[in-house]
């Protein structure tokens, strides 16, 4: 049964891959009618953000639009998630308990330092902690009658961070923690710029360095290294995105007898200009997982999650974005995040 769900996980990441570069690279669809050179703000910048994915690089996802050559973009992001995931096996002397919320702070900056090319650094700080919404998540899972049993059982608005494997125990971490996380450099680079009928393409690449505390699980302590393309297709009022990644994490927890690899990311998202200074998001992201055969499905399995937000320039210089993230997947995930991003170009 094993076998047969990753080769069906396989498959629907293959579909995914193939309709969403087959539409954008493939696309030959004349514009609309009056259609404006807008170019799209760009899609919510969402990652994984269960909290022992946040130890990995993960490539945001984003548009083909670059900083301008003798520019600055800076950036200020704020990510809250609440995660219960729980499991215990004694026969294998294996538990596994994630009961908190992390909140991810980023500063980041970006620089075009060519007419086709940008350059950027991004400092995350993480915070885990008790949090909020505990109580707001349970009473939405009672409506819908869906009430996750590890909350039900458990206190509300604590840290519970633990992780025993083959009774060895992994961490385990009751306190909160605060503090700098892996800073992580990047660049990216405009291939071609978008025609009539066919999409923008622009490749990227991003270090991730191990500034973070690696005994407060606050960093991976390894370095990190990913690349990716990223497309970009624009149709009157409506603008397509579509990121593809591929990452080669460090061996976090090496020596403990979990297993990393290389993986791969993807994500499709639609942006909708409601006006010429707000625009609607929606999103699908994939997350091959990067750890395998640990014999724990919150560790191992993959994810897909959708995204919902908006965009609004307030101004000539500046846009703030805000979404929702909803796990379409239960166990690997954080049961729900949400994210605000500001940037301020000049």
């Amino acid at each position: 049964m094993e076998v047969r769900g990753r080769m069906r996980n396989r498959r629907l990441v293959v579909g995914m891959v193939i309709t969403m570069w087959g539409c954008l690279l493939g696309m030959r669809v004349k514009p609309v009618l009056g259609q404006s050179n807008f170019p799209g703000f760009g899609p919510l910048p969402v990652r994984n953000f269960q909290p022992v994915q946040l130890l990995f690089l993960y490539l945001p996802f984003e548009g083909t639009t670059l900083t301008p050559q003798g520019h600055w973009a800076l950036s200020f992001g704020l990510a809250e998630s609440n995660t219960i995931n729980e499991t215990i096996d004694r026969a294998e002397n294996t538990s596994l308990l994630f009961d908190l919320e992390t909140t991810r702070f980023t500063l980041g900056a970006r620089y075009g330092v060519l007419p086709r090319v940008e350059l950027g650094v991004e400092i995350p700080f993480i915070a885990r902690w008790g949090g909020f919404l505990d109580r707001f998540i349970e009473g939405v899972e009672r409506v819908v009658n869906k009430l996750n049993p590890a909350r039900k059982r458990g206190p509300v608005n604590t840290v519970r961070f633990h992780l025993q494997r083959n009774g060895e125990l992994i961490f385990s971490r009751g306190e909160s923690a605060l503090g700098i996380s892996d800073l992580v450099l990047s660049g990216k680079g405009l291939l071609w710029e978008e025609g009539e009928t066919y999409p923008a393409l622009a490749a990227r690449l991003q270090i991730k360095l191990p500034t973070g505390d690696e005994e407060r699980l606050l960093g991976s302590g390894k370095t990190d290294i990913g690349v990716g393309l990223v497309a970009q297709k624009t149709l009157w009022r409506f603008t397509l995105y579509s990121n593809l990644n591929y990452i080669m994490p460090g061996e976090v927890f090496a020596g403990k007898g979990l297993e990393t690899r290389n993986f791969f990311t993807a994500a499709l998202g639609i942006e909708y200009r409601w006006t010429s200074h707000f625009s609607l998001l929606g999103q699908a992201e994939y997350y091959q997982s990067p750890f395998t055969d640990t014999g724990l499905e919150e560790l191992d399995q993959s994810l897909w999650e959708i995204s919902f937000g908006f965009n609004w320039a307030l101004g000539s210089h500046l846009l703030w974005q805000l979404g929702g993230i909803q796990n379409l997947v239960v166990a690997p995930a954080a049961d729900f995040s949400f994210q605000s991003h500001l940037v301020y170009q000049f």
